[in-house]
């Protein structure tokens, strides 16, 4: 149940960032066709949660299990590629520090690779909890918080700034009450 939460959680997040994505650059159809494999996605998600809780047994289907497999995997694509292009489209945009859209970038690509592995391979070498990536996750982790936490700050610091600067020319443009009875 819980990696159901977290599934549908992960797919709230890639809408939120495909969205970012779209909103900063042009208005394409490739992003109706990632909200589509999304949606798409959590649909198939929720279809494979209400026929486990009924008994259902479509789902062991073949031709079923194969579209929904690959519904999944370009679902995964989408999501990770929404992350990667609105954390390069935001370091561009707004003169943010290369390193936090790079960190993000790479994060995003090890998440993805972490992702669709298992759906290919049944047994991998150093995956399964042991070697060397099980010690480097909680490492790659906290460099990703970093970057999010650094790209926020100074998104944070922009916009204050912004408001600032719109405020004093709110002020700046009322008429002042000595000059408004002459």
């Amino acid at each position: 149940m819980f990696g159901v939460a977290g599934r549908l959680a992960l797919l709230a997040a890639a809408a939120g960032a495909l969205r970012l994505v779209e909103t900063i650059s042009r208005p394409r159809a490739a992003f109706r066709v990632g909200y589509a494999l999304l949606a798409a996605s959590a649909l198939l998600l929720g279809v494979g949660l209400i026929a486990y809780a009924m008994g259902w047994i479509f789902t062991k289907n073949a031709l079923y299990a194969t579209s929904a497999r690959a519904v999944s995997v370009a679902a995964i694509l989408v999501e990770y590629g929404a992350f990667i292009g609105a954390a390069v489209l935001i370091t561009m945009r707004r003169d943010i520090e290369r390193w936090t859209g790079a960190a993000i970038s790479l994060i995003s690509a090890y998440m993805l690779y972490k992702a669709i592995t298992p759906m290919f391979l049944v047994k991998i070498p150093g995956y399964g909890g042991d070697g060397p990536q099980f010690w480097m996750e909680p490492v790659v982790m906290l460099v990703g918080g970093a970057a999010v936490w650094r790209m926020g700050s100074v998104l944070r610091a922009q916009a204050h700034s912004e408001r600032s600067a719109q405020s004093l020319a709110i002020a700046d443009a009322r008429p002042s009450v000595s000059n408004a009875g002459l």
